[in-house]
């Protein structure tokens, strides 16, 4: 795990790895191919100019809706280096979401993947905004004085339902993803020659907070994939020699049922979250692939809390113990 190397801020401290390692291969997708270290820190570094060219400062806010790409983590990351607060939405939402997204937000300027996206933003906003795709085709700006929010500065703005009522945002900042990408990078012994494969959306803080964000904490690498396809999935984590997996029950489901499910077992690591793993398909993973997967738990407010250990009993139905820098108190009274 590449952490202490002395910021606090996410992404000087990415930078700051890059610059050391740039030749590393980063992200992939099989649209752009393999991205290096150093690509990726030229390409942040030119996006970022880009948005401070059509008018963009830090503290700004940037809808970000997008199928998960290369260009999408450009555009994030690009965005947090610059000081923008980005907000992710998910790219399922229809109009009516995503008016409520844009009116309670207020974003300065929006990415998205598809025409009728942007007619929604720019119907719903109070004012004229600047509206682009992923690939932040824009004219170039000046590059310098980036990777300068403070740690306590919001990096995020999370969209999450809860129990009642419309989706309302939940900040988070530079310390609260970094603090939590260290801490399940301890937890999980994340290292720099572990590699991702990523078929969660970057608009959930499942796909965005624990999958890109601690891939770059870590110095590790990720391939993104735009969709859960279970042959696509498994062709890559072949390919790519992969390490790791993160998915989501409904994805695990689709694994134990498949005749390829044994091939699991090429990954040191399979976690899932976001919703209970049901104990029968915990037990049936095991038997059919030997993988003990990982359950942990998170919140869209607090990123991550607990985890089942990477060493030791990982004990279906249950989500673990806190990780590191995490109190939990028992209220017997909920």
């Amino acid at each position: 795990m590449v952490a202490g190397l002395g910021s606090s801020n996410l992404t000087a401290q990415w930078v700051q790895h890059w610059a050391s390692n740039p030749g590393q291969q980063l992200l992939f997708d099989d649209r752009s191919g393999w991205l290096s270290a150093g690509e990726f820190e030229e390409r942040t570094r030119r996006v970022a100019g880009r948005y401070r060219a059509a008018g963009l400062a830090g503290g700004d806010r940037l809808l970000l809706s997008a199928p998960s790409s290369v260009d999408l983590a450009v555009a994030y990351v690009a965005a947090l280096r610059l000081g923008l607060v980005v907000v992710p939405v998910n790219t399922a939402y229809q109009e009516r979401e995503v008016a409520h997204v844009v009116a309670d937000a207020s974003p300065a300027a929006a990415v998205v993947h598809d025409r009728d996206q942007a007619a929604w933003v720019a119907a719903a906003s109070a004012r004229s905004i600047p509206v682009f795709g992923p690939e932040v085709d824009l004219l170039d700006g000046p590059a310098d004085d980036l990777d300068e929010a403070a740690a306590d500065d919001p990096a995020v703005l999370l969209y999450t339902s809860g129990t009642t009522g419309p989706a309302k945002g939940a900040p988070l900042s530079h310390r609260n993803l970094l603090a939590s990408a260290e801490a399940v990078g301890m937890a999980w012994q994340w290292t720099p020659e572990d590699r991702l494969v990523l078929a969660l959306p970057l608009f959930h803080l499942h796909g965005l907070g624990v999958g890109l964000v601690g891939t770059l904490t870590a110095g590790a690498s990720v391939v993104l994939q735009p969709a859960f396809r279970l042959n696509d999935l498994l062709d890559a984590v072949d390919r790519h020699r992969a390490s790791l997996f993160f998915g989501v029950p409904t994805m695990y489901a689709r694994l134990a049922a498949s005749p390829r499910l044994a091939e699991l077992d090429r990954l040191r690591l399979c976690v899932s979250g976001s919703a209970p793993l049901p104990v029968d398909l915990h037990l049936a993973i095991a038997e059919g692939a030997g993988q003990r997967v990982l359950e942990r738990y998170g919140m869209t407010e607090t990123v991550m809390n607990v985890s089942n250990p990477y060493v030791g009993e990982r004990r279906p139905g249950t989500v673990g113990f806190p990780l590191p820098g995490v109190e939990l108190r028992l209220d017997p009274d909920t």
